[in-house]
């Protein structure tokens, strides 16, 4: 086959650029805290992919060589053969050590990424920072998909454009960029998870590239050979004289920085928080290879050697990170990351030099049609794994009724912070307040409000993860519980609601070390002045109630820790099939972990003579706190939360709340 698209001039600084932003991505997925922006790193991948492929496109358009098939002919070598290659051992090891629920979800991971929509399906299931995104071994095939999204559909507009009038091309491509940039703007803060995830909030980081690319390409300095215009002649692929060649380089450099180290998880992004990578490397990519960070940093050997194997690099850290931390879990993460690193590496250069390398460059016409069948044929059998048509080795009845508690979570929640959620149509109220230790509830008061509509009342939510009931307690990783809790004593004067219910994960803010902090009092842990202001507040807002003849009940904490949530009944073995354990932990234990803060709250309730609820009396016998029932059922979805089926049937000193009236405490 006879190239009809040009190349353009090899350039080892944007190798450089590749090794940046590939170990940007790594260093974060396993050591967060030393680039915290590190997630980053995948737009500086969309900015230089932007350029690389439209420079293709645009020298191809303007000769008049351009061929589709051609285009997506080397799209095929460049990108399938790693792909197939990680698709195929991820499917392997997920047979062996997955069970059947996420071996189902492996399946449809697998199919979204071979047909490129990663990040549609992603998008309709959880957001990227979540607890369950650790969960899904092909997390990362999300900006994979965009990239083909947008050259499926790229090449197309360009063509057309061209074949109109070439002169609206540069209008057009910056009113697409400002459009999907003002879009993600505007959506980024109200709709965080879409705009991260879906193309038209994103394209615009490519399109940087491609104006890069344009502005290069008819300059007429980018093909050196056509142009003759030396290396060494001291300008620019945009004819800038060395001096500004530099600071647009150190320019870039410094935004690159920001980006890596100013942005972090609490950011809201994208949006302007993704101006700084993406700018930074167009302004790198810019200066040419002959500016200082490009040619003194950026074009050194080892930087080179992992911009070339940076895609295949970022398609298996992902994957072996995920293995990883299921078959080894009580490994350091510092251990863990260091082998994540190295065998990504590894992996990345094999699958580089022995399998893309002899697909990549080979001139065959038929080595096109069988990457993309060999890809096509990889999405059926993910998508027959995600249709049951496939089992995982690990596949019976015990093993799959452990791992439907895993995660599972009924409280519907709310759609703004601070708001509250009602159920029940009664004009007598129970208000719920508390953390996610109260959420976990719903189901038992969910199932009265359905089933005693005449007897129940009606219940008031307000909550949120991760927050306190104590009025002035704040939290900076949790924004939300700012002023949550601090104006609640007005519903102590609404006459409707006639009890109120308390509940939290209590030694999580008083018996560790946190960042929590009472304002005025310090810092929430054991010893400090800020836990006495803390149970002043409470005590005076349960005070507040009970002055208001309100019937309040203080839920005590439930048992937590290791032993008790559904991921500690097993163990995986790569070799052998899972092995089921009993759980548990000891009563005394548990006691001894937490009892100095509950008698504080138990002081509370006797101050205000108030009913104290602990749900030890439930939960545990004299001996042990168990984590099954005695048919195998887990009792918890996780080490700190009860399983919604458990609350459902079992948990009923919630009855007398909402009922009105004394109910036996007993599972």
């Amino acid at each position: 086959m006879n190239p009809q698209l040009p190349h353009p001039a090899y350039r080892p600084d944007i190798d450089g650029l590749r090794a940046v932003a590939v170990s940007s991505v790594v260093v974060f997925h396993v050591a967060p805290a030393y680039v915290p922006g590190g997630f980053s790193g995948v737009d500086v991948f969309f900015v230089i992919s932007g350029y690389l492929i439209s420079t293709i496109l645009f020298g191809g358009l303007d000769r008049g060589t351009f061929s589709m098939i051609e285009f997506y002919a080397r799209r095929a070598r460049r990108i399938f053969p790693a792909l197939i290659a990680t698709l195929a051992a991820t499917f392997l090891f997920g047979w062996l050590v997955l069970v059947d629920s996420e071996f189902t979800a492996l399946g449809k991971h697998i199919a979204a990424g071979a047909f490129f929509v990663s990040n549609f399906v992603l998008r309709s299931e959880a957001g990227y920072f979540d607890t369950a995104a650790e969960q899904k071994p092909l997390l990362h095939l999300w900006s994979l998909g965009i990239e083909e999204q947008y050259y499926i559909v790229w090449p197309l507009i360009l063509l057309a454009a061209f074949r109109m009038r070439k002169g609206i091309t540069p209008g057009l491509l910056v009113a697409l960029l400002l459009s999907s940039f003002a879009l993600g703007v505007a959506r980024a803060p109200g709709n965080p998870v879409s705009t991260f995830f879906l193309p038209p909030t994103r394209i615009w980081e490519l399109l940087l590239g491609s104006l890069l690319a344009y502005l290069t390409v008819f300059r007429g300095r980018l093909w050196m050979q056509s142009a003759n215009v030396p290396a060494s002649d001291g300008r620019s692929l945009l004819g800038l004289p060395r001096r500004l060649q530099d600071i647009l380089s150190l320019a870039g450099l410094l935004l690159l920085g920001v980006g890596l180290w100013g942005l972090d998880k609490s950011k809201v992004f994208p949006g302007w928080w993704a101006l700084p990578p993406t700018v930074g490397t167009f302004l790198l990519i810019a200066s040419g290879p002959n500016g200082w960070a490009n040619r003194r940093l950026l074009s050194g050997r080892f930087a080179v050697f992992l911009g070339q194997i940076s895609f295949p690099l970022y398609l298996w850290h992902w994957p072996v990170l995920f293995f990883m931390r299921l078959l080894a879990p009580r490994m350091s993460e510092g251990a863990r990351g260091l082998a994540v690193v190295l065998l990504s590496t590894f992996l990345a250069w094999i699958t580089y030099k022995y399998i893309e390398g002899k697909l990549r460059f080979s001139k065959a016409p038929s080595v096109p049609i069988f990457l993309s069948v060999a890809l096509a044929v990889a999405g059926g059998i993910g998508y027959a794994a995600y249709k049951g048509a496939i089992l995982p080795r690990n596949n019976d009845a015990s093993i799959n009724k452990i791992f439907r508690a895993i995660g599972e979570w009924d409280y519907p929640g709310v759609a703004t912070p601070g708001d509250v959620l009602r159920i029940g149509t009664s004009p007598r109220k129970v208000l719920f307040l508390g953390d996610s230790n109260i959420e976990q509830y719903w189901p038992r008061v969910e199932k009265l409000v359905r089933e005693r509509k005449d007897s129940a009342r009606a219940a008031i939510f307000l909550t949120s993860g991760g927050c306190p009931p104590i009025p002035q307690v704040r939290e900076a990783a949790h924004p939300n519980c700012n002023d949550l809790f601090d104006n609640v004593r007005r519903y102590a004067e609404d006459p409707a609601i006639e009890a109120v219910v308390i509940a939290a994960s209590w030694s999580g803010y008083f018996a560790q070390r946190t960042t929590y902090f009472i304002e005025g009092a310090g810092t929430l842990h054991p010893g400090s002045p800020g836990n006495d202001a803390a149970f002043r507040n409470l005590s005076a807002l349960v005070g507040a109630f009970r002055e208001n003849r309100k019937d309040v009940y203080l839920i005590l904490q439930i048992p937590q820790g290791q032993g008790l949530g559904p991921q500690s009944l097993f163990s995986r073995r790569l070799l052998q099939k899972v092995e089921i354990r009993d759980g548990g932990v000891g009563r005394s234990e548990v006691v001894g972990r937490m009892g100095n803060v509950m008698e504080k709250l138990r002081e509370i309730g006797e101050r205000h003579q108030v009913k104290v609820i602990d749900p030890l009396d439930v939960l545990c016998d004299s001996q042990v706190c168990p984590a099954v029932l005695p048919d195998g059922e887990p009792i918890y979805k996780d080490g700190a939360h009860l399983r919604p089926s458990f609350v459902r049937e079992r948990i009923h000193f919630l009855d007398e709340a909402m009922l009105g009236k004394r109910t036996a405490d007993g599972p």
